[in-house]
């Protein structure tokens, strides 16, 4: 299989768990295209070795972005490398005719060969509805809803994060230009990115398959009854998504499908620091203790309130 993800360096270690997931159940030689800004030829090193025991040719796809870096916007999650996909089909070499794009905060749980082997039936992109099957055009934020406004009726949204990719299709039939022009038409404000753009340039032209088979929200997921059994257990969750609090992260609150993340972290090499991390991390992190005490001090409030409000019913009915 052909697969690629895109990343800085502060998301390499959760990208080698990510690839070492996808590796432990799914055998045989594989091509991985490792999409990046900065990263330095130690960092792609380092990336090999950590993968070492399986059979990956992996390669570096060096992207630039001076171009539009002054006006796309970007955050912690939202970085430049969440555009690199924009430039993929004009970078890979031209014997790749399909490669899987997935995001690095997945694990793929199962063998994913009936995905990798699907039939485009003439589709530029395979993917899953965003949300767990709950995106509607109604409940999109404002800035989309301007920019899918003619596609309104028959609006539907995938999420980037599991893709199949027809480069071959894509290669003929658009370029990173393309997508520049459509960046510069909505004047680079694009609330989910290069999600928005990559849905409004191929509406109409993607082949849907299950969510909860192919990328599951986990903490949504995890409301609806997906527990780390049932995923585990069970045949009909092949990918899990680890949308936004990320196991690794001390701050929030945790759930059991965390585990399954954790799982495939413990069989890479880089698991002891991933560990010692996420501790020391744990230990250091005052946001769960500030929201508690904001609990504490919110819930005096309202007892006073009540207090208050009793006294003065009390007061009008006496």
């Amino acid at each position: 299989m052909n697969i690629t993800t895109s990343f800085d360096r502060n998301y390499m270690k959760y990208a080698i768990v990510m690839l070492s997931s996808f590796c432990a159940n799914n055998e045989g030689s594989h091509k991985v295209f490792i999409m990046h800004r900065l990263l330095t030829q130690e960092d792609i090193n380092f990336i090999k070795d950590s993968l070492s025991k399986y059979d990956l040719k992996i390669y570096s796809l060096k992207m630039d972005f001076s171009d539009i870096e002054p006006m796309i916007p970007v955050t912690p999650y939202w970085t430049y490398e969440t555009y690199c996909t924009l430039k993929l089909a004009d970078t890979l070499p031209d014997d790749i005719e399909r490669i899987l794009y997935f995001d690095t905060d997945m694990i793929i749980n199962k063998s994913i060969d009936e995905l990798w082997n699907m039939d485009f039936a003439g589709n530029d992109i395979i993917a899953a509805d965003e949300s767990n099957g709950s995106c509607r055009y109604e409940n999109i934020q404002c800035g989309q809803k301007v920019i899918f406004e003619e596609y309104k009726d028959k609006f539907r949204y995938f999420n980037t994060g599991t893709m199949l990719l027809n480069i071959s299709k894509i290669k003929r039939e658009y370029s990173y230009k393309k997508y520049y022009d459509i960046m510069e038409k909505w004047k680079f404000d694009l609330p989910a990115c290069e999600q928005d753009i990559l849905n409004y340039a191929h509406f109409g032209r993607v082949k849907y398959i299950p969510w909860s088979k192919y990328n599951l929200f986990a903490r949504d997921g995890c409301r609806d009854g997906y527990s780390y059994d049932r995923v585990i257990n069970g045949d009909e969750t092949s990918i899990v998504h680890f949308v936004g609090m990320k196991p690794w992260n001390s701050m929030g609150l945790h759930y059991d499908l965390e585990k399954l993340w954790w799982d495939y972290a413990k069989i890479t090499p880089i698991y002891k620091e991933l560990m010692e991390e996420f501790v020391e991390d744990t230990l250091t992190n005052k946001n769960i203790e500030n929201t508690l005490r904001n609990l504490d001090s919110e819930n005096k409030q309202l007892k006073e309130a009540v207090r208050k409000t009793t006294e003065l019913l009390q007061k009008i009915t006496s």
